[in-house]
């Protein structure tokens, strides 16, 4: 037993030792987490082998490794953009999208949620210099960029490899004012169809070319626009807060490569519809149901037609005769459908059959409304009926009945 616990012993003076090993050389400068002030050991950082000089350098912090997520990301010719309301970052190469936010230990790549470890959210810290850096844990990176990261006891220093390097350009002489060359967009406004449910209009002084990601797990859309910036009273960045029954807020800003990025933050899960009007000049977002199905259910003992994916839309119920008919149009609604007109074979009561489309809309509507219409036929011998109209969860029960 003496034995066991001398082993023990001299195993924990030794992990106690190296760990004192890790630090005893290494110098140390103040940083702000959380609110407070905090001690953090200095690393080096090397990437494809190359040692990196910044301002905001890695550091220890609780027994792990912290890098900037913007110098490393951008070593490697990937575009970061900070979205100050929801503090979140976003990384994006190619067709990736990689959305983090400060504090949260989910991550988003290419709309598909990522859990990190309790202690792996990403934090925003002050350095000495007054900026403020999004930090992340050194196996995020790996986790999420896909990079290959290790650490060097000798030169206690960070390698980070296996990214495409952003090709090496010299510095310019003396700093020169931006050049704002493309599309200038000139308002991003709050419209309204016909319904409570807001819409955003994108105006530029030419072709809006983009291209657009949802974060469904975070309800955020995100959309990017080529060869633009943004100059909207005088301001290439902003956010605003519309407080609308959908939309949270939005945030826009310019960079330094002629993109211009818009995200939009809503309050639960719609399908994002962009159109382009006026040439292309013009966008209009709007965010709809989506009506995955349509078949015949019993709703209380009574055969009833159910409208799949339709949540809190607003509707309007239209009677017609010669041949009679009842006409349903489901606004802010989008047919998931390959076809845009669809028949289902649905015959109960009055009704012989049921027929449903992408609505273009006419002189009753707003321009702006995306409307799915739903068309009860009937058998053609009876023009009394009636339609009752009820919710269940996400759904629409159409109660069909002929008048007593």
């Amino acid at each position: 037993m003496k034995k066991i616990i001398t082993t023990v012993l001299v195993t924990l003076v030794l992990i106690f030792s190296l760990s004192t090993d890790i630090y005893a050389s290494a110098s140390t400068f103040d940083v702000v987490v959380n609110g407070n002030n905090t001690k953090v050991y200095n690393v080096g950082l090397q990437m494809e082998g190359k040692n990196v000089s910044s301002d905001f350098a890695p550091y220890i912090y609780n027994d792990r490794t912290f890098v900037p997520i913007r110098v490393v990301a951008e070593h490697f010719d990937s575009q970061v953009d900070w979205f100050q309301a929801s503090k979140s970052v976003t990384i994006s190469k190619g067709n990736n999208l990689i959305v983090i936010s400060v504090g949260k230990t989910e991550a988003i790549k290419n709309g598909e949620p990522i859990k990190l470890n309790n202690d792996s959210a990403p934090m925003l810290v002050a350095y000495p210099n007054g900026e403020y850096k999004t930090m992340v844990p050194l196996r995020v990176v790996s986790e999420l960029l896909g990079y290959d990261v290790q650490w060097n006891q000798s030169s206690r220093s960070v390698s980070i490899n296996g990214g495409t390097k952003a090709e090496e350009k010299p510095a310019p002489a003396a700093p020169a004012a931006p050049t704002r060359t493309g599309v200038e967009i000139t308002s991003i406004e709050k419209v309204n169809g016909s319904t409570k449910n807001e819409q955003v209009k994108i105006k530029a002084n030419g072709e809006i070319k983009y291209t657009s990601k949802f974060d469904v797990e975070n309800n955020s859309l995100y959309i990017e626009i080529s060869n633009a910036y943004f100059n909207i009273g005088g301001k290439n960045e902003g956010i605003m807060e519309p407080k609308g029954n959908l939309v949270q807020y939005l945030e826009y800003k310019s960079n330094g490569g002629n993109t211009a990025k818009i995200r939009i933050q809503l309050n639960r899960n719609v399908n994002p519809n962009i159109k382009a009007s006026n040439g292309g000049k013009e966008l209009n977002v709007s965010f709809t149901n989506i009506v995955t199905a349509i078949r015949p259910i019993i709703y209380e003992g009574e055969s009833a037609i159910l409208v799949e994916g339709v949540k809190t839309s607003e509707h309007n119920i239209i009677k017609l005769n010669n041949p009679f008919r009842y006409v349903i149009d489901i606004k802010d609604a989008t047919f998931l459908s390959d076809k845009k007109f669809e028949k289902y074979d649905i015959s109960m009561g009055y009704v012989k059959e049921v027929r449903a489309s992408q609505f273009v809309p006419d002189g009753n509507y707003s321009a702006n409304d995306n409307i799915v219409r739903v068309v009860l036929d009937s058998l053609g011998e009876t023009s009394e009926g009636q339609v009752k109209i009820t919710m269940l969860g996400d759904d629409m029960v159409i109660i069909p009945k002929l008048s007593s």
